[in-house]
């Protein structure tokens, strides 16, 4: 994870499926204890996070284990999915949960945004993208999503469907009809 993130976000992206779910919290919980994630509570919720080497040594180890890709493409598809509820909540009148939402895995959506970008996996940034308009509009963010949403058009431009342009078309369109906050730094994204 490249940011902050809950237990489901952890059972979803690294649970094998099979193990019970109280084994998993077994391991966080001794991974919290001995310091390689830290836990904080806000809100009766226990959000967690590992200090910036504890994750890069995890994802050196991953790699070597030629795990790399599956666990990704994990994460990314966790994260799209997450970012397809965003219009829901919307729907629901539910924007300050889009916004917590939003605000609080954005470092993960960005990051499965770049991964996706990055192997070709079109399907999963057009996903993300296009889930994400919601959040972008609601946090004055627009810069930032109109850029993304730019560069997954461009990327997939070579080989896209007609469905795959008019969803993300139409993700410029949630975009636009959002007032954008006057003075906001302009975000573009980073394919580091």
């Amino acid at each position: 994870f490249r940011g902050e993130f809950s237990f489901d976000d952890a059972v979803a992206v690294c649970g094998d499926g099979v193990a019970p779910e109280s084994e998993f919290l077994d391991s966080i919980s001794r991974l919290v204890t001995t310091s390689l994630v830290l836990a904080e509570e806000r809100n009766d919720v226990t959000r967690y996070h590992t200090l910036e080497p504890v994750r890069q040594y995890g994802a050196e180890q991953r790699r070597k284990a030629s795990d790399d890709h599956a666990v990704r493409l994990g994460h990314a598809t966790w994260y799209a999915a997450k970012a397809g509820t965003l219009s829901e909540r919307v729907e629901a009148g539910r924007m300050d949960r889009v916004l917590e939402i939003g605000h609080g895995d954005r470092e993960d959506f960005r990051e499965a945004l770049r991964w996706s970008l990055e192997t070709g996996e079109f399907e999963l940034s057009l996903a993300l993208a296009s889930g994400l308009a919601p959040f972008w509009s609601a946090a004055g963010s627009t810069a930032e999503g109109y850029a993304w949403l730019e560069t997954v058009l461009s990327s997939s431009s070579k080989g896209a469907s007609d469905r795959k342009s008019t969803r993300l078309n139409s993700s410029h369109t949630d975009i636009s009809r959002m007032p954008s906050s006057a003075g906001k730094k302009k975000n573009r994204p980073t394919q580091s």
